[in-house]
């Protein structure tokens, strides 16, 4: 123990160097580290030697193993059911719904019902929505004739040809009722109904037993009396009792589309659609080839402005085609591949293209950021095995995150997800082994170009700019044509890379820089924090269908002008003797505690029973069966309520029905779900419970505990790739808490930005897990690879080996996906948003928070390393390798004429020397 005046400087001199066991754990785990990372790197090493030797054949094979697999796209096929796509896998609605169709017979030839209707998605139909111009009222004698000359346009010019050869109209493929075809909505062309509207005495809601809500939009009601509506719902309904009626309905269908696309009203808009309209629509690709040309030339210009700089010599701008074909390869090698082995390609799948294109940059910004920070005094061999001991390590950990997170999302319950992650996971896979056999092998024939003196463009061999000068050359031509191989790093880098991490570098050593970024991020914590307490979950059909589509304009308005009210079923599928009162009774106690709650309608239910007792044939004796069938055939509307046995004399089945109130939010659909459920499980009674909207319900309650399942796992496995990579705890630490930090801004900031959660974000979030780490691992990898004397030096260090390289990984993936934001599509649309909140989290967490919590808390520096780690020489030496295959210096000049060709200038720098 020192003396007690000294105590107060040692204790201080202590704390800064930390205790004798932490200084014994600091250096263990750095020893360990940096043997692991030279043990990594190594290998790295060996394969950086082995492309060397012959880069161009492996060049050649990268390119026949991507084609060899894009033939895979022989075997390419789609998905595009909406149910099996976004909803999960095997879910009870779906399940009820098959269920429920195989109990009662289809009766649309002959005693149809819109009740009946399990699944409006495979329900055929063609639907109509008539808005007056201007939202005036459509109660007037002259838009009534114009819908008239709208319903004759429909049922008698839309026609289609069957295999005789006649023309088939509505009246050929419609369902019918009492020998009539059922349109819903069409009461409003009948005489009874124009009288009314004359008089205005339409009752309202409900008119000659039909719901009216359901059918206006925009209504005016006074005293219980309709006096003006802007807009008209109607439904043709299409038979599909056989296989026969199906292809005929479809067909219907076809042809109506096609009719309405061209129909000229005069005083009306239109909006229509068919059951197989929403199908069609998803099944268009959303990838665009225009939009996709457009990216490849933006990502071409700024990449080649990212690594611009130096001269006609040591330019690589040729690298940035060499970086986007790279990525153009991987797509299609990857989609081959998995659509060779039977995956189906969803529309979704379309953004992928515009995303590989980023990553693949990316990657290539780090091996050229290596590559530029090696000593430029070795010779080429050696500095590509410098740059993938370092690169290759790097681009190795982000490459296997983004895999792994995919590979967990191929797991979801929902399709959509899972196909999607596997196209993307396999993608990020052969992006990866591009980067390898395709990127270092063109950064190696570039690098030799440089040091051969050949020109950047034409790979003729040149001069300095002063040399052409002093042989009296013009300035154009020697601006154009004169150069020399890079003397230090300032000679590699481009402006993107030298000026803003050196803002970093110079910001973050300033306290007010400091204190103003703590309190940056206590403010977006903040904001994420309150975003991520009011993301709502939804989804709704419009989201995946174009802007521009006849469909979404439908879409759009019937969920903002019409209400939404549900027809719920309950079936009983068992035989019970309703004859007895305790069977009346639990039958009435679940319908009348369903029409209780909030969300139902208390005075509407459909039921049969309840009619048959108040009915003159009810008799509750013997002869209760017989009195139902005679109280059935005057009452079709509850015939197809029951089902007898073979028998005749009992009931196999039955269903009865309630009506919801307006349903209009992801909330009031679970809510929906989940109660109804609730009273048929508690009802004493085998009950199913459903309604069409339970399908949509259906996603949405999985969708919450499936993007965190998901997500956890992902987070898991890319902790465990990164400790693999990076195994020194602190580190490990620090990159999770990134990592969290970024996904809880971004599940925030969806909020913000008018996103919610769907099957749709739950891709992109998936998606985000990955990408989340890169940056911060980046940093961190850079950090502890750094020599320096205390913590300022190695994050500034880490800043200048991989500030430079990160700017131009997240401006380009923003540029990959900016075409994206131009679309009319809201699944494009909203990658685009959460990929421009990911990058932008990203380089505010690397450049900005974390060098603070490394200044602060980062692992010691160690005091030594190795020469590689030294700042290279400002000089270039002349490298003549035994091979005699690298030569530094002019080479029979081209631009050497008459008496200069015998006086060339000798190399410049230190002249002979031999590495």
């Amino acid at each position: 123990m020192p003396p007690r005046k000294d105590r107060m400087q040692w204790e201080f001199e202590s704390y800064e160097r930390g205790s004798d066991d932490d200084n014994l754990i600091t250096m263990a785990v750095r020893t360990f580290y940096t043997k692991y990372e030279d043990a990594v790197g190594v290998v790295f090493e060996m394969y950086a030697g082995a492309v060397y030797k012959h880069p161009r054949s492996v060049l050649g094979f990268c390119v026949l193993y991507n084609c060899l697999f894009g033939l895979g796209f022989l075997r390419f096929s789609s998905e595009t059911d909406m149910e099996k796509l976004f909803t999960p896998k095997n879910n009870e609605a779906l399940t009820n719904t098959k269920k429920i169709n195989e109990i009662f017979q289809n009766k649309s030839r002959n005693n149809f019902y819109p009740k009946v209707i399990t699944n409006l998605n495979k329900h055929a139909y063609g639907g109509l929505i008539v808005r007056s111009k201007g939202n005036s009222s459509l109660l007037r004698i002259e838009c009534l004739n114009e819908l008239k000359r709208i319903d004759e346009i429909i049922r008698y010019e839309v026609q289609i040809v069957n295999d005789s050869g006649s023309n088939l109209h509505y009246e050929d493929v419609c369902v019918r009722k009492e020998g009539r075809c059922v349109v819903s909505g069409d009461f409003v062309l009948t005489k009874i109904f124009t009288m009314l509207m004359k008089t205005r005495h339409i009752p309202y809601p409900y008119f000659v037993g039909r719901s009216l809500s359901g059918m206006f939009g925009n209504v005016g009601v006074v005293d219980g009396r309709l006096v003006s509506a802007s807009m008209l719902r109607m439904m043709y309904h299409l038979r599909q009792d056989t296989d026969e009626d199906k292809q005929r309905s479809l067909a219907w269908e076809t042809s109506y589309v096609n009719k309405l696309k061209h129909l000229q009203t005069n005083i009306t808009h239109i909006a229509f659609r068919s059951s197989a309209s929403v199908t069609k629509e998803i099944g268009k690709s959303i990838f665009e080839e225009r939009k996709f040309i457009l990216t490849i030339v933006f990502m071409l210009a700024y990449a080649a402005f990212a690594i611009s700089g130096g001269n006609c010599v040591s330019g690589r701008h040729t690298l940035a085609i060499a970086g986007v074909m790279s990525s153009c390869l991987a797509v299609l090698g990857s989609f081959g591949a998995v659509s060779g082995t039977g995956v189906k390609f969803i529309s979704i799948c379309g953004v992928i293209p515009f995303l590989i294109i980023g990553i693949g940059l990316d990657d290539m910004f780090i091996l050229m950021a290596c590559m530029v920070d090696t000593p430029k005094t070795v010779p080429v061999r050696d500095r590509v095995k410098k740059m993938m001991r370092t690169g290759g390590v790097a681009i190795t950990m982000t490459s296997l995150t983004d895999f792994s997170v995919f590979m967990v999302g191929s797991t979801s319950v929902f399709s959509s997800v899972q196909y999607f992650c596997i196209y993307t996971g396999v993608a990020v896979l052969f992006c990866y082994l591009n980067q390898l056999l395709f990127v270092v092998p063109c950064i190696i024939i570039n690098e030799r170009r440089t040091y051969e003196w050949r020109h950047c463009i034409t790979c003729q061999e040149t001069r300095s700019y002063k040399q052409l000068r002093d042989t009296d050359h013009t300035v154009l031509l020697s601006l154009c044509c004169g150069g020399e191989p890079p003397k230090s790093l300032s000679d590699s880098e481009s402006p993107l890379d030298r000026y803003p991490k050196r803002l970093a570098q110079k910001g973050i050593s300033y306290t007010p820089v400091k204190v103003g970024s703590v309190l940056l991020y206590i403010g977006y914590l903040g904001m994420a924090i309150y975003g991520a307490m009011n993301v709502c979950q939804n989804f709704s059909v419009s989201y995946l269908v174009p802007e521009d589509s006849y469909v979404h304009q439908y879409l759009s308005w019937l969920e903002k002008d019409f209400p939404n009210e549900v027809v719920v079923s309950f079936v009983i599928d068992g035989e019970l003797d309703y004859s007895h009162y305790a069977i009346q009774q639990k039958v009435a106690a679940m319908l009348k505690r369903a029409r209780k709650e909030p969300f139902i309608q208390r005075k509407r239910e459909i039921n049969w029973l309840l009619g048959y007792k108040l009915s003159p044939y009810y008799n509750s004796s013997n002869d209760f069966i017989e009195g139902l069938k005679a109280f059935l055939k005057s009452r079709k509307d509850y015939e197809i309520d029951v089902v007898f046995d073979e028998t005749g004399h009992k009931i196999k089945s039955s269903r009865f029905y309630v009506i919801s109130k307006d349903i209009r939010d992801s909330k009031m659909t679970k809510s929906l779900l989940t109660c109804m459920r609730t009273i048929a499980k508690e009802s004493g009674l085998p009950v199913i419970a459903h309604a069409p909207i339970f399908i949509i319900g259906e996603q949405l309650m999985a969708i919450g505990s499936s993007t965190l399942q998901t997500m956890l796992i992902a987070m898991v496995a890319t902790l465990v790739i990164t400790a693999v990579a990076m195994p020194h705890p602190l580190i490990i630490a620090i990159v999770c808490i990134s990592m969290v930090s970024i996904l809880t801004g971004m599940y925030g900031f969806m909020y913000m930005w008018g996103l919610s959660l769907s099957s749709i974000t739950m891709v992109q979030l998936i998606m985000s897990i990955g990408f989340s780490v890169d940056f911060c691992a980046k940093i961190c990898h850079a950090y502890i690879s750094a020599v320096g004397s205390n913590r300022t030096e190695l994050v500034a260090s880490a800043i200048s080996r991989a500030g430079g390289a990160i700017i131009s990984a997240a401006v380009s993936s923003i540029i990959g996906v900016v075409m994206l934001a131009f679309t009319s599509s809201y699944v494009l649309k909203s990658f685009f948003k959460i990929m421009v909140l990911m990058m932008v989290f990203g380089l505010l967490h690397a450049l900005l928070f974390l060098p603070v919590v490394l200044l602060t808390f980062g692992p010691r520096p160690r005091t030594s390393g190795k020469t590689e780690d030294i700042e290279p020489s400002n000089t270039v030496s002349t490298i003549t390798l035994y091979e005699g295959r690298e030569q530094a210096g002019p080479l029979n000049n081209v631009f050497s004429v008459g008496r200069t060709r015998s006086s060339a200038p000798q190399p410049v720098g230190n002249q002979g020397t031999h590495l």
